[in-house]
Protein backbone atom coordinates (compact mmCIF):
# COMPACT_ATOMS: atom_id res chain seq x y z
CA UNK A 1 0.00 0.00 0.00
CA UNK A 2 2.75 2.50 0.85
CA UNK A 3 3.94 1.72 -2.53
CA UNK A 4 1.18 2.20 -4.62
CA UNK A 5 0.83 5.49 -1.91
CA UNK A 6 4.15 6.66 -3.31
CA UNK A 7 3.06 6.07 -7.17
CA UNK A 8 -0.27 8.04 -6.89
CA UNK A 9 1.69 10.82 -5.15
CA UNK A 10 4.27 10.56 -8.08
CA UNK A 11 1.45 10.95 -10.74
CA UNK A 12 -0.65 13.82 -8.69
CA UNK A 13 2.52 15.81 -9.03
CA UNK A 14 2.80 15.44 -12.99
CA UNK A 15 -0.43 16.76 -13.18
CA UNK A 16 0.37 19.80 -11.34
CA UNK A 17 2.79 20.83 -14.16
CA UNK A 18 0.10 20.02 -16.90
CA UNK A 19 -3.03 22.83 -17.84
CA UNK A 20 -5.55 20.75 -16.39
CA UNK A 21 -8.05 21.86 -19.59
CA UNK A 22 -5.86 20.00 -21.75
CA UNK A 23 -6.28 16.33 -20.00
CA UNK A 24 -10.35 16.87 -20.10
CA UNK A 25 -12.70 16.78 -22.47
CA UNK A 26 -15.68 17.87 -21.17
CA UNK A 27 -15.78 22.23 -20.95
CA UNK A 28 -14.44 23.82 -17.12
CA UNK A 29 -13.85 27.12 -16.40
CA UNK A 30 -9.82 27.28 -16.81
CA UNK A 31 -8.34 29.37 -14.09
CA UNK A 32 -6.16 32.55 -14.52
CA UNK A 33 -3.22 31.88 -16.39
CA UNK A 34 -0.98 32.56 -13.18
CA UNK A 35 -2.91 29.67 -10.80
CA UNK A 36 -1.17 27.05 -10.69
CA UNK A 37 -3.97 24.21 -9.50
CA UNK A 38 -2.61 22.60 -5.92
CA UNK A 39 -2.47 18.81 -6.74
CA UNK A 40 -2.03 15.75 -4.33
CA UNK A 41 -2.71 11.92 -4.50
CA UNK A 42 -6.48 13.12 -4.59
CA UNK A 43 -7.19 15.85 -6.42
CA UNK A 44 -6.23 18.93 -7.89
CA UNK A 45 -7.95 22.34 -6.68
CA UNK A 46 -7.37 25.53 -7.18
CA UNK A 47 -9.15 28.65 -5.03
CA UNK A 48 -11.24 26.03 -3.36
CA UNK A 49 -12.92 24.15 -6.55
CA UNK A 50 -12.33 20.74 -7.53
CA UNK A 51 -10.58 20.89 -11.01
CA UNK A 52 -9.61 17.15 -10.78
CA UNK A 53 -10.18 14.52 -9.11
CA UNK A 54 -7.94 10.91 -9.32
CA UNK A 55 -9.61 7.80 -8.66
CA UNK A 56 -7.47 4.66 -9.07
CA UNK A 57 -8.86 0.86 -9.51
CA UNK A 58 -5.60 0.05 -7.52
CA UNK A 59 -4.30 -3.88 -7.82
CA UNK A 60 -7.42 -5.61 -8.50
CA UNK A 61 -5.83 -6.58 -11.74
CA UNK A 62 -2.25 -7.67 -11.76
CA UNK A 63 -0.86 -9.56 -14.76
CA UNK A 64 1.40 -11.94 -13.09
CA UNK A 65 0.50 -14.82 -10.88
CA UNK A 66 1.39 -15.83 -7.49
CA UNK A 67 3.53 -12.94 -6.91
CA UNK A 68 3.83 -10.64 -3.53
CA UNK A 69 5.90 -7.42 -3.39
CA UNK A 70 9.05 -9.90 -2.22
CA UNK A 71 8.71 -11.90 -5.78
CA UNK A 72 11.81 -9.27 -6.56
CA UNK A 73 12.20 -7.16 -9.98
CA UNK A 74 12.46 -9.57 -12.75
CA UNK A 75 8.86 -11.42 -11.27
CA UNK A 76 7.30 -8.33 -11.25
CA UNK A 77 8.44 -7.32 -14.10
CA UNK A 78 5.32 -7.20 -15.91
CA UNK A 79 3.23 -5.41 -13.35
CA UNK A 80 5.81 -2.44 -13.83
CA UNK A 81 3.71 -0.31 -16.27
CA UNK A 82 0.62 1.22 -16.92
CA UNK A 83 -1.65 1.58 -20.17
CA UNK A 84 -1.84 4.94 -21.44
CA UNK A 85 -5.09 5.97 -23.94
CA UNK A 86 -7.61 8.54 -24.53
CA UNK A 87 -11.17 6.71 -24.98
CA UNK A 88 -12.87 6.90 -28.45
CA UNK A 89 -15.77 9.41 -27.86
CA UNK A 90 -18.58 7.06 -28.22
CA UNK A 91 -17.03 6.05 -24.52
CA UNK A 92 -16.09 9.45 -22.85
CA UNK A 93 -18.72 9.83 -19.77
CA UNK A 94 -19.93 13.39 -19.56
CA UNK A 95 -17.37 15.73 -17.34
CA UNK A 96 -14.90 12.46 -17.21
CA UNK A 97 -11.43 12.48 -18.57
CA UNK A 98 -11.07 8.94 -18.83
CA UNK A 99 -7.25 7.87 -19.32
CA UNK A 100 -5.16 4.84 -19.52
CA UNK A 101 -1.19 4.38 -19.80
CA UNK A 102 1.54 1.51 -20.57
CA UNK A 103 4.86 2.26 -19.68
CA UNK A 104 7.40 1.89 -22.70
CA UNK A 105 10.69 -0.34 -23.31
CA UNK A 106 12.54 -2.07 -20.93
CA UNK A 107 16.20 -3.15 -21.81
CA UNK A 108 18.53 -6.11 -20.98
CA UNK A 109 19.75 -5.38 -17.45
CA UNK A 110 16.88 -3.32 -16.09
CA UNK A 111 17.07 -0.27 -18.47
CA UNK A 112 14.45 1.60 -19.73
CA UNK A 113 13.25 4.01 -22.34
CA UNK A 114 9.97 6.02 -22.80
CA UNK A 115 8.06 8.98 -24.13
CA UNK A 116 6.44 12.16 -22.92
CA UNK A 117 4.69 14.15 -25.13
CA UNK A 118 4.29 17.95 -23.89
CA UNK A 119 1.73 19.50 -26.22
CA UNK A 120 3.50 23.11 -25.46
CA UNK A 121 5.40 24.18 -28.51
CA UNK A 122 9.36 23.02 -28.26
CA UNK A 123 12.41 25.33 -29.25
CA UNK A 124 13.38 24.21 -32.66
CA UNK A 125 16.97 23.39 -32.81
CA UNK A 126 19.58 23.13 -35.57
CA UNK A 127 23.07 22.49 -35.31
CA UNK A 128 25.98 20.82 -36.81
CA UNK A 129 29.46 20.00 -35.91
CA UNK A 130 32.61 18.95 -37.49
CA UNK A 131 36.47 18.25 -36.63
CA UNK A 132 38.22 21.10 -36.30
CA UNK A 133 40.94 20.25 -38.57
CA UNK A 134 41.24 19.31 -42.02
CA UNK A 135 43.89 17.11 -43.34
CA UNK A 136 45.40 19.24 -45.90
CA UNK A 137 48.97 18.66 -48.13
CA UNK A 138 49.44 21.47 -49.48
CA UNK A 139 47.43 20.98 -52.56
CA UNK A 140 44.17 19.44 -51.59
CA UNK A 141 42.08 17.58 -49.26
CA UNK A 142 43.67 14.57 -48.32
CA UNK A 143 41.03 13.06 -45.78
CA UNK A 144 36.87 13.54 -46.36
CA UNK A 145 35.74 15.74 -43.62
CA UNK A 146 32.23 14.26 -41.82
CA UNK A 147 29.74 16.77 -40.64
CA UNK A 148 26.73 15.63 -37.89
CA UNK A 149 23.61 17.31 -38.64
CA UNK A 150 20.92 17.37 -35.51
CA UNK A 151 17.07 19.44 -35.75
CA UNK A 152 14.20 17.99 -33.70
CA UNK A 153 11.98 19.56 -36.40
CA UNK A 154 12.84 17.42 -39.86
CA UNK A 155 8.99 17.00 -40.41
CA UNK A 156 8.98 20.98 -41.31
CA UNK A 157 11.82 20.76 -43.16
CA UNK A 158 11.87 20.59 -47.16
CA UNK A 159 15.50 20.43 -47.55
CA UNK A 160 18.94 21.44 -46.12
CA UNK A 161 22.49 21.73 -47.11
CA UNK A 162 26.17 23.07 -45.57
CA UNK A 163 27.70 25.86 -47.25
CA UNK A 164 31.50 26.33 -46.99
CA UNK A 165 33.20 29.47 -47.53
CA UNK A 166 37.09 30.49 -47.38
CA UNK A 167 37.60 32.03 -43.99
CA UNK A 168 37.78 35.71 -45.38
CA UNK A 169 34.46 35.91 -46.78
CA UNK A 170 33.05 37.27 -43.73
CA UNK A 171 29.79 37.56 -45.38
CA UNK A 172 29.05 34.60 -46.75
CA UNK A 173 28.24 35.31 -50.13
CA UNK A 174 30.60 32.64 -52.35
CA UNK A 175 30.79 29.24 -51.53
CA UNK A 176 33.62 26.99 -51.94
CA UNK A 177 31.23 23.77 -51.61
CA UNK A 178 27.61 23.18 -50.89
CA UNK A 179 26.44 20.13 -49.30
CA UNK A 180 22.99 18.34 -49.95
CA UNK A 181 21.70 17.03 -46.80
CA UNK A 182 18.29 14.64 -46.07
CA UNK A 183 16.19 16.11 -43.47
CA UNK A 184 16.68 13.74 -40.36
CA UNK A 185 16.87 14.24 -36.77
CA UNK A 186 20.30 13.41 -36.99
CA UNK A 187 22.28 12.43 -40.00
CA UNK A 188 25.97 12.60 -41.16
CA UNK A 189 27.17 14.20 -44.64
CA UNK A 190 30.53 13.39 -45.67
CA UNK A 191 32.61 16.53 -47.94
CA UNK A 192 35.72 15.10 -50.14
CA UNK A 193 37.58 18.23 -50.27
CA UNK A 194 36.09 19.62 -53.77
CA UNK A 195 36.77 23.46 -53.49
CA UNK A 196 35.09 25.39 -56.33
CA UNK A 197 37.91 28.40 -56.32
CA UNK A 198 40.83 29.09 -58.30
CA UNK A 199 42.53 30.73 -55.13
CA UNK A 200 45.78 28.97 -53.67
CA UNK A 201 44.98 27.19 -50.45
CA UNK A 202 47.72 26.62 -47.64
CA UNK A 203 47.85 24.79 -44.80
CA UNK A 204 46.73 27.49 -41.69
CA UNK A 205 44.04 28.83 -43.47
CA UNK A 206 40.52 28.83 -42.19
CA UNK A 207 36.97 27.82 -43.91
CA UNK A 208 33.77 28.74 -42.80
CA UNK A 209 30.89 26.56 -42.74
CA UNK A 210 26.80 27.32 -42.31
CA UNK A 211 23.79 24.79 -42.08
CA UNK A 212 20.59 26.48 -43.77
CA UNK A 213 17.19 24.47 -43.59
CA UNK A 214 14.33 25.53 -45.94
CA UNK A 215 10.50 25.26 -45.16
CA UNK A 216 8.53 24.11 -48.31
CA UNK A 217 7.12 27.57 -48.82
CA UNK A 218 10.68 28.74 -48.72
CA UNK A 219 11.47 29.82 -45.67
CA UNK A 220 15.02 29.73 -44.40
CA UNK A 221 16.49 28.70 -41.27
CA UNK A 222 20.54 29.06 -40.56
CA UNK A 223 22.56 28.05 -37.89
CA UNK A 224 25.83 30.38 -36.58
CA UNK A 225 28.98 30.01 -38.90
CA UNK A 226 31.92 27.78 -37.39
CA UNK A 227 35.26 27.51 -38.40
CA UNK A 228 37.41 24.62 -39.98
CA UNK A 229 41.25 25.09 -40.32
CA UNK A 230 43.61 23.85 -42.99
CA UNK A 231 46.46 21.36 -41.44
CA UNK A 232 48.79 19.44 -42.33
CA UNK A 233 47.92 15.37 -41.88
CA UNK A 234 50.29 14.57 -39.59
CA UNK A 235 48.94 17.11 -37.08
CA UNK A 236 45.46 15.71 -37.86
CA UNK A 237 46.18 12.11 -37.67
CA UNK A 238 47.66 13.48 -34.15
CA UNK A 239 44.61 14.91 -33.17
CA UNK A 240 42.58 11.75 -33.84
CA UNK A 241 45.05 9.41 -31.82
CA UNK A 242 44.27 11.44 -28.81
CA UNK A 243 40.90 11.60 -29.89
CA UNK A 244 40.34 7.68 -29.90
CA UNK A 245 42.40 7.67 -26.68
CA UNK A 246 39.69 9.86 -24.96
CA UNK A 247 37.01 7.39 -26.37
CA UNK A 248 38.59 4.29 -24.97
CA UNK A 249 39.08 5.91 -21.65
CA UNK A 250 35.52 7.01 -21.21
CA UNK A 251 33.96 3.52 -22.66
CA UNK A 252 36.43 0.81 -21.76
CA UNK A 253 36.40 -0.51 -25.31
CA UNK A 254 38.94 -0.67 -28.10
CA UNK A 255 37.71 1.46 -30.59
CA UNK A 256 38.92 3.10 -34.29
CA UNK A 257 39.17 6.49 -35.16
CA UNK A 258 36.20 6.56 -36.80
CA UNK A 259 34.12 5.31 -34.08
CA UNK A 260 35.58 8.03 -31.80
CA UNK A 261 35.33 10.55 -33.89
CA UNK A 262 31.34 9.94 -34.45
CA UNK A 263 31.12 9.96 -30.94
CA UNK A 264 32.71 13.03 -30.86
CA UNK A 265 30.97 14.46 -33.57
CA UNK A 266 27.69 13.35 -32.19
CA UNK A 267 28.06 14.49 -28.59
CA UNK A 268 29.00 18.26 -30.33
CA UNK A 269 26.00 18.22 -32.16
CA UNK A 270 23.65 17.59 -29.19
CA UNK A 271 25.54 19.66 -27.18
CA UNK A 272 23.96 23.12 -27.68
CA UNK A 273 21.33 24.10 -30.42
CA UNK A 274 23.58 26.56 -33.25
CA UNK A 275 20.39 28.33 -34.49
CA UNK A 276 20.60 31.69 -35.69
CA UNK A 277 17.77 32.06 -38.06
CA UNK A 278 14.31 30.77 -37.39
CA UNK A 279 11.74 31.14 -39.63
CA UNK A 280 10.05 27.98 -40.91
CA UNK A 281 6.27 27.50 -39.34
CA UNK A 282 6.55 24.57 -36.73
CA UNK A 283 2.99 23.34 -35.42
CA UNK A 284 3.85 20.66 -33.43
CA UNK A 285 3.80 18.71 -30.17
CA UNK A 286 6.93 18.12 -27.91
CA UNK A 287 7.80 14.09 -28.14
CA UNK A 288 10.80 13.20 -25.76
CA UNK A 289 12.45 9.92 -25.75
CA UNK A 290 13.58 9.47 -22.25
CA UNK A 291 15.95 6.71 -20.95
CA UNK A 292 17.66 5.59 -17.61
CA UNK A 293 20.08 2.66 -16.69
CA UNK A 294 20.92 2.14 -20.91
CA UNK A 295 23.99 0.47 -21.58
CA UNK A 296 27.01 3.04 -21.87
CA UNK A 297 28.95 0.61 -23.65
CA UNK A 298 27.05 -0.03 -26.38
CA UNK A 299 25.67 2.21 -29.17
CA UNK A 300 22.06 3.46 -28.95
CA UNK A 301 20.31 4.48 -31.95
CA UNK A 302 16.26 6.02 -32.96
CA UNK A 303 15.57 5.16 -36.39
CA UNK A 304 18.76 4.22 -37.47
CA UNK A 305 21.01 7.24 -36.07
CA UNK A 306 23.18 7.14 -32.99
CA UNK A 307 22.05 8.86 -29.82
CA UNK A 308 24.20 10.09 -26.73
CA UNK A 309 23.93 8.14 -23.38
CA UNK A 310 26.09 10.44 -20.74
CA UNK A 311 28.01 8.40 -18.12
CA UNK A 312 24.90 7.59 -16.16
CA UNK A 313 22.96 5.94 -18.75
CA UNK A 314 20.78 8.40 -19.39
CA UNK A 315 19.31 9.02 -22.76
CA UNK A 316 17.05 12.63 -23.98
CA UNK A 317 16.39 12.84 -27.27
CA UNK A 318 13.38 15.61 -28.46
CA UNK A 319 11.20 15.85 -31.27
CA UNK A 320 8.82 18.51 -32.68
CA UNK A 321 6.15 16.08 -34.25
CA UNK A 322 3.01 17.02 -36.35
CA UNK A 323 -0.20 15.35 -35.08
CA UNK A 324 -0.99 11.91 -35.69
CA UNK A 325 0.54 8.10 -35.37
CA UNK A 326 4.47 8.25 -35.41
CA UNK A 327 6.90 5.44 -34.40
CA UNK A 328 10.45 5.16 -32.99
CA UNK A 329 12.60 2.33 -34.03
CA UNK A 330 15.26 2.10 -31.22
CA UNK A 331 18.26 0.09 -31.19
CA UNK A 332 20.72 -1.16 -28.66
CA UNK A 333 23.84 -2.65 -29.03
CA UNK A 334 24.65 -1.92 -32.86
CA UNK A 335 24.80 -4.75 -35.38
CA UNK A 336 23.49 -8.42 -34.09
CA UNK A 337 21.60 -6.06 -30.84
CA UNK A 338 18.13 -6.11 -29.88
CA UNK A 339 15.52 -3.40 -31.77
CA UNK A 340 12.31 -2.07 -30.15
CA UNK A 341 9.48 -0.15 -31.80
CA UNK A 342 8.01 2.95 -29.72
CA UNK A 343 4.43 3.58 -30.99
CA UNK A 344 3.22 7.20 -29.97
CA UNK A 345 0.05 8.81 -31.19
CA UNK A 346 0.83 12.74 -31.09
CA UNK A 347 -2.41 13.96 -30.22
CA UNK A 348 -1.74 17.50 -28.82
CA UNK A 349 -3.27 16.44 -25.37
CA UNK A 350 -0.47 15.53 -22.40
CA UNK A 351 0.10 11.50 -23.00
CA UNK A 352 2.69 10.29 -20.85
CA UNK A 353 4.91 7.23 -20.69
CA UNK A 354 6.68 7.03 -16.72
CA UNK A 355 9.27 4.73 -15.63
CA UNK A 356 9.34 3.19 -12.20
CA UNK A 357 12.69 1.86 -11.00
CA UNK A 358 11.65 0.53 -7.33
CA UNK A 359 10.84 -3.51 -7.24
CA UNK A 360 7.41 -3.24 -6.36
CA UNK A 361 4.32 -4.28 -7.69
CA UNK A 362 2.81 -1.52 -10.40
CA UNK A 363 -0.18 -3.19 -11.61
CA UNK A 364 -2.10 -2.01 -14.09
CA UNK A 365 -3.98 0.43 -13.18
CA UNK A 366 -6.60 2.24 -14.72
CA UNK A 367 -7.40 6.24 -13.76
CA UNK A 368 -10.57 8.83 -14.00
CA UNK A 369 -9.67 12.09 -14.26
CA UNK A 370 -12.78 14.14 -13.37
CA UNK A 371 -13.15 17.39 -14.11
CA UNK A 372 -15.09 19.17 -11.54
CA UNK A 373 -16.63 16.06 -10.22
CA UNK A 374 -16.69 15.90 -6.82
Amino acid sequence: MRSMKRFDLMLASLLATVSVPTLAFAQSSQPPADTQPDCNAEACTSEGEVLLRLRSVGEREPVTQGTTVTSGAQNLSPDRRAEISILPPARRTPGQAQVQGRFGIDLPGGGRIWAVEDPNPGVPELSVSASSLVSFDGEQVVRPVTFVVRSNYPDFIDRMEISIYRGIDIDLVNPIAVLPVTPSAVTDVVWDGAMNTDRIMRAGDELRYVLRAYGPDGARDETFAARLQLARPEDVERQLNALRTTYERATGITGTVEEALGRSLTDQAFAGNGLRLQNIPINASRVRIMGADVPTNRPLTINGQNYPIDQRGRLAAEFLMPMGQHHFDIGVGGAGGRSYRLETDVSGQVILWRRHRRPYRLSERRYHLEDGVG
